[in-house]
């Protein structure tokens, strides 16, 4: 009976996770027409299908437990012994969110979260629910990880194709705000940077396997051709899509993968063939845009234009010829200086992309940066509410409204994607508001740790990141024994790096739990052939 149980639930987990990797990122209802009403609703009817169908195998397996436990014999699914830091903080957040909503002065848009966005507490809770369910039923295996990489291959060749002007006809409303099945560059840029790490990983991690390791795969010289003309893709995606936040996802990645490349010791040609590809990828949309110059629909700002130019592509590509050459005449010879010198610099680096902008905020709003401008280092660095495209005004008004709220709020937040709601109910805030963005309404703080502070306050803050960081430290550490978790830990990396200057959705958000029930089911699948060898 249990083995029947198990088995169904791992159908429904792979077919709950093949719908969300494959068919979720292209669906659309009247094309570009409430595309973010379209997908959420989507997500939720799925999800929630998902999540009740599971939860019924769920309960007849507790069942059974219960009747095994009485028999003397062992559990299976329900182990408490084995619960982690990680179950227990996902656990905490969904209870943090749960205080949050309740006592939110705005509770129905705490709920369901606010219209177009839809992050509220239903989200979060059909979410950690997806993190158990996934974690306890699955039975893992890298074949899985073919969906998401197909699928995004086409998601990022139809953006291509759409900011040269080329629109399939079911592509309605289509113009150069929106972009691939996405939706505007924001979303588009938010579902690169927790899907197109899987790629990157794969490509890294191809054959770096171990005995327990899922992999299992070869590839040959036409697979590693394959596998940079798909990298060459996916980066042309990028710097053709026209948002600067790419840039930073980019550079996580590379700098994540080039320690994990450093600390496991192989396939040191991977590093600069991975950085020419990325030269590739400027080259290649440079020259599309020189080539076709009334084709292309996005106006790049000052910054793009600049890092974007085929010259400075060139250029990296000859860096990575450099690095390829100094790898191959280095093959073979222990010099254990240089690596450990990396090893504390790229980790510093990550940490260093992670704190600048939140405390550049803080020290603005404090009066600590005026005048940064003449020291020389630049319009990047002067914080002001035109900063990022008028991101700056965002997280200011992120910051305000947390000075506003009282300290009840300020440990629970406001609710659950109430940052709008609570914006506009104070009188001052919501002039500053109109005048740096007009009708528009504001939904968020282009930060995700400014926002979470605003709708679940210092402990959601707290809760979240810990949960994050643990979540990436435990992947690292079950790496060791098998390169497959690196893939979570990529993710969940360029996804927090990207919200630095960007925000959760409904295109974002569930891959990132997703992930992470995946790597649960990992882990189990590991310590049972452990326990077995």
């Amino acid at each position: 009976m249990k083995q029947q149980v198990m088995k169904a639930g791992n159908l429904l987990a792979t077919a709950y996770m093949l719908i969300m990797f494959v068919l979720y990122p292209f669906y659309m209802k009247n094309g570009y027409a409430d595309l973010g009403e379209a997908k959420y609703h989507f997500f939720f009817y799925v999800t929630t299908a998902a999540v009740i169908l599971l939860l019924v195998l769920a309960g007849v397996t507790l069942l059974i437990w219960v009747r095994e436990k009485k028999s003397g014999e062992r559990s299976y699914l329900f182990s408490f012994e084995k619960v982690s830091g990680v179950d227990l903080l996902v656990l905490l957040y969904l209870s943090e969110a749960f205080v949050s909503f309740a006592f939110s002065d705005y509770r129905r848009e705490a709920f369901f979260g606010t219209e177009g966005w839809y992050m509220g507490f239903a989200t979060i809770l059909l979410l950690c629910l997806i993190y158990f369910l996934i974690g306890g039923f699955w039975k893992d295996t890298i074949k899985i990880y073919a969906a998401p990489v197909t699928a995004s291959s086409l998601v990022f060749l139809l953006g291509i194709l759409n900011r040269f002007s080329v629109y399939p006809p079911f592509q309605e409303m289509a113009g150069g705000e929106f972009i691939s099945t996405l939706g505007n560059i924001n979303w588009f840029c938010g579902y690169f940077s927790v899907i197109a790490p899987i790629g990157f990983a794969m490509y890294f991690l191809w054959s770096a396997r171990t005995e327990d390791s899922c992999f299992d795969v070869r590839k040959g010289l036409i697979g590693e051709f394959l596998a940079i003309l798909l990298l060459c893709l996916v980066f042309t995606a990028a710097f053709s899509q026209g948002s600067n936040s790419i840039f930073l996802v980019i550079a996580a990645e590379f700098l994540f993968f080039t320690m994990v490349t450093l600390e496991n010791k192989v396939h040191m040609m991977q590093i600069p063939i991975f950085l020419f590809t990325i030269g590739a990828g400027m080259i290649i949309s440079g020259e599309l845009r020189e080539c076709l110059p009334g084709r292309f629909n996005y106006e790049l700002d000052e910054l793009s234009s600049k890092l974007l130019d085929p010259e400075n592509g060139m250029w990296i590509c000859l860096i990575a010829v450099a690095i390829g050459f100094f790898c191959h005449i280095r093959s073979g010879k222990e010099s254990r200086t240089g690596i450990n010198l990396l090893k504390v610099i790229l980790p510093g680096s990550i940490c260093f992309m992670i704190l600048f902008f939140p405390v550049t905020v803080i020290m603005y709003m404090s009066g600590r940066l005026q005048g940064i401008d003449q020291a020389g280092l630049g319009s990047l660095l002067t914080f002001d509410e035109n900063w990022g495209n008028g991101r700056g005004a965002s997280m200011i008004t992120g910051i305000r409204i947390f000075q506003e709220l009282p300290l009840s709020q300020k440990l629970f937040g406001a609710g659950p994607d109430c940052f709008s709601a609570c914006a506009y109910s104070i009188p001052e805030l919501t002039v500053y508001l109109y005048e740096n963005f007009g009708t528009s309404r504001l939904t968020n703080a282009h930060n995700e740790l400014i926002t979470t502070l605003v709708n679940t306050g210092i402990t959601g803050v707290i809760l979240y990141y810990t949960m994050m960081a643990v979540f990436i430290r435990r992947c690292m550490n079950r790496a060791k024994e098998d390169p497959a978790f690196y893939i979570p830990a990529a993710c969940v990396t360029g996804y927090l790096v990207h919200n630095l200057i960007s925000f959760s959705q409904v295109l974002s958000f569930p891959y990132v739990f997703l992930l992470m029930g995946m790597e649960r089911a990992m882990e189990r699948r590991l310590d049972k052939n452990k326990k077995f060898s």
